[in-house]
């Protein structure tokens, strides 16, 4: 069975389809590459439709349709030059796009404390296939410092940021009016991928707004944490503990929520691949 089926209704074949036509539209489309599209998503969904029905079944069903002999969705995926892995994961992640438009809105009262990792979408890499073949759907610095972030007026931010990604960072703090004030670095103990260095750690940026202060003496924990980490983009859960013994009795949120935690409210889609 494809595995991609759960996420789709049963195939629907289109009067008319081209098997040649199909690649040569989507390679101009992922030579214009930057992040997913609906455009490319329906044509790369379309051609999944059609490839995954039994041959007899599409001559008699879809006159129309020309698929070369010995051509499959494996060829189709190689066609285009990517991996099945990469395109299926492709269809995978603008699943999740939509699942985050459509998400609730976030909450209406306010909150001491907002805790977030968001999804960063990134605009380089050593091959455009390793961008592509990203572990979960991102979004945009625009989209991002854009959103409503329901903090009272006296109020703290626990903002995760990868070391490329501090500029935007920083860019999203202020957007959601915090002051920069410190941070602390996950040291991951894995070494994984990077140009001029290859990174091993993450950084929790703090901001504030109005009157919030730092924890007494006998709560405030090292500038440095080491755990070596799991599933990608999975924080350690030693950072809840640290801020829920600061502000034990605060309303707490936490944005782009990929897992439940007693005593948050949680807002974002369940993708336990995060």
């Amino acid at each position: 069975m494809n595995e991609l089926q759960p996420f789709f209704n049963e195939p629907k074949l289109p009067l008319k389809w081209d098997y040649d036509e199909s690649v040569k539209k989507v390679k101009s489309l992922i030579y214009k590459w930057k992040n997913l599209t609906e455009e490319l998503f329906n044509e790369l969904e379309l051609a999944r439709k059609v490839l995954s029905v039994d041959p007899k079944k599409r001559e008699r069903t879809a006159s129309g349709t020309f698929v070369p002999v010995g051509k499959n969705w494996n060829t189709y995926c190689q066609d285009i030059g990517h991996t099945p892995r990469v395109v299926n994961r492709w269809l995978r992640n603008w699943i999740e796009l939509k699942k985050r438009a459509n998400s609730p809105a976030l909450p209406k009262f306010l909150f001491t404390v907002i805790y977030a990792d968001p999804p960063w979408e990134y605009d380089f890499s050593e091959t455009r296939a390793r961008a592509i073949e990203s572990k979960y759907p991102t979004m945009t610095i625009d989209s991002i410092c854009n959103k409503k972030i329901p903090s009272d007026k006296d109020a703290v931010l626990f903002l995760w940021a990868t070391a490329p990604k501090l500029p935007e960072a920083m860019s999203v703090l202020e957007a959601w009016g915090f002051k920069y004030v410190t941070n602390s670095v996950w040291d991951k103990e894995i070494i994984g991928m990077g140009y001029w260095f290859r990174g091993q750690h993450e950084m929790l940026l703090v901001g504030v707004r109005g009157e919030v202060h730092p924890a007494e003496a006998g709560l405030r924990n090292p500038s440095v944490y080491r755990e070596k980490r799991t599933k990608h983009s999975r924080k350690p859960d030693k950072y809840y503990e640290y801020i829920e013994k600061m502000f034990p009795d605060c309303k707490k949120i936490e944005l782009f929520q990929t897992k439940q935690r007693e005593g948050w409210i949680g807002w974002g889609i369940e993708n336990e691949s995060r």
